[in-house]
Order: structure tokens, then C-alpha cells, then sequence
């Protein structure tokens, strides 16, 4: 009680900041663990799905059957650069409170 007293606004905001931290991680943790259920089920079927990244980027080259090396190259470059963002939204925000985060705490011990 006595330390929550001290701390003044910088450790609500600190106390805030931590647990929209932890919020986001959990959430794209369950997001991740789905996705990956939905790729290891592509890894044990023969045929893409629509439905997971693996799969999409898979349909590519069956799209292509006839398409050269370098073409196809190029193409599934394109499926992965499209697959990317979806995996990876939010992780510049949680790297930003995680990088914050400390340097709050130093700004709420002066």
C-alpha cells in the first residue's frame, strides 16, 4: 500500500503500460498458436487450403504448374511478402512497451 502511495502517477502508468503489454503478447500468442495448428495441418494434407498462410502460398506454385524457375521464384516471393504483415501485426508495438517499459520504471525510482 505504502510503495502504490509513492509511486504516484508514474507507477499507474507504468502498472497500465505492463498490462496492455501483456494483453497484446497473450493475444498475439493465441493468434500465433492458431495460425500454427492451421499450418501443421497443411504440413500433413496434400492439397493447399485457403486458410493458412502455407497453404496460400502453396496454391501459388499449383497455380503455376507450367511457370519457369525464375517466374515462380518470383511469385512465391510475392505470396510470402503478402503473408508477412498478418504475422508479424503488432509485434512493433509490443517491441515498442517492452523497450519503454524499463525506462519508466528508471523515471518512476526519481
Amino acid at each position: 500500500e505504502q510503495v502504490r502511495q509513492n509511486s504516484g502517477v508514474i507507477g499507474f502508468i507504468i502498472i497500465g503500460v505492463g498490462i496492455v503489454g501483456i494483453l497484446l503478447a497473450f493475444f498475439r500468442l493465441l493468434m500465433l498458436t492458431l495460425v500454427s495448428v492451421k499450418v501443421r495441418s497443411q504440413l500433413k494434407s496434400d492439397k493447399p487450403a485457403k486458410n493458412n498462410p502455407l497453404g496460400r502460398v502453396l496454391m501459388v506454385a499449383e497455380n503455376n504448374p507450367n511457370a519457369d524457375t525464375e517466374t515462380l521464384e518470383l511469385k512465391l516471393g510475392e505470396a510470402i511478402l503478402q503473408e508477412t504483415p498478418s504475422l508479424e501485426s503488432m509485434l512493433t508495438l509490443i517491441k515498442m512497451i517492452a523497450t519503454i517499459a524499463p525506462l519508466g520504471g528508471l523515471l518512476g525510482t526519481v
